[in-house]
């Protein structure tokens, strides 16, 4: 009985210092951006409107306040295409969007557009007196694409998220859903660290997948 405890004793103490060495990898990684909101005053942002009144295209320059796992401050250039439907109902026919923002979580840097299929609501219409155009738009479906420095590394994410500025004197915007983030370094893969990666089984699998980006 004795000389199985013993040979135990080193196979429990092994066990033990694998699963630490898992547990310290996990949660390791900073948060993605699902939660995250922005919220602009328009009086603080500026327009460019190419053409109105009915269709034609305006970009927005907003600056303003992020909520949420990245707080702090974010600014983001919109771009946005009005179309007309055949009844004259004017629409959201093309959405691009660059974001960064500042936090002392990390710094992010993105890109949004409207989701393959999806639509929305624009317009753009002349003020009263000609003092300049009114324009807004909702779009409920936009992919975003993102990458998160922090600490020494630099992360993916992609998900989804929505934007509205319905000519209500704010901008809003959140992001909804995530695919999880994923590494852009080989090492990010090394001793373990893959294992913080759900869509990867294994070290080789996270190292091809650095690679192949």
């Amino acid at each position: 009985m004795k000389t199985i405890k013993l040979i135990l004793g080193p196979c429990l103490l092994l066990a033990g210092l694998l699963t630490g060495s898992a547990a310290a990898q996990a949660g390791t990684l900073p948060p993605t951006l699902v939660g995250e909101t922005f919220v602009a005053d328009r009086a603080a942002s500026s327009f460019d409107v190419t053409s109105c009144p009915g269709s034609g295209s305006f970009t927005v320059h907003y600056v303003g306040t992020a909520s949420g796992p990245y707080p702090g401050t974010f600014v983001e250039d919109v771009s946005v295409a009005v179309g007309l439907l055949p009844d004259g109902t004017p629409t959201l026919a093309a959405f691009h969007a660059t974001f960064t923002i500042t936090s002392a979580t990390g710094a992010v840097t993105g890109t949004k557009d409207l989701a393959s299929g999806a639509t929305g609501t624009a317009f753009c219409r002349q003020a009263r007196r000609h003092v300049r155009a009114l324009e807004g738009f909702t779009a409920p479906s936009l992919t975003y694409s993102a990458t998160i420095s922090s600490g020494a590394h630099t992360y993916t994410d992609a998900g989804t998220a929505s934007a509205m500025d319905t000519q209500n004197l704010r901008f809003s915007e959140s992001f909804l859903t995530s695919q999880g983030l994923s590494p852009t370094a080989k090492d990010q893969c090394k001793k373990d660290g893959w294992m913080d990666y759900p869509q990867f089984k294994n070290q080789g699998q996270c190292i091809a997948y650095v690679n192949h980006q």
